[in-house]
């Protein structure tokens, strides 16, 4: 398995972290090559350009700057969740709420 490359885990979670640097090996069915391969960590999620600052957080899995607090909100930038959604399987279906 040499050269073979293997991302590391967020704390407590099976779900892999990439770096700002590193893009994930994949991109999620469905996404263009804008959340294929995420612009580095210091640029916050689009969401966060969109709402007001007291509802601004940091994804839990990059520390990006998101849309996190009230209606619309979540842990996640889109980035993050377009990975984890992967690795939920056609079975489950997730509808987001921001506008």
């Amino acid at each position: 398995m040499s050269g073979e490359r293997v991302p590391a885990t967020g704390r407590g979670s099976n779900t892999p972290r990439y770096s700002d640097h590193e893009a994930a090996p994949y991109a999620p069915p469905g996404t263009g090559p804008s959340l294929a391969t995420p612009p580095p960590i210091t640029e916050p999620d689009p969401s966060a350009l969109v709402c007001s600052g007291d509802k601004v957080g940091l994804c839990a899995e990059c520390q990006r700057k998101t849309h996190r607090y009230g209606p619309g909100g979540s842990p996640l930038c889109q980035w993050c969740m377009e990975l984890v959604k992967a690795g939920w399987g056609p079975s489950v279906r997730f509808t987001s709420t921001r506008p």
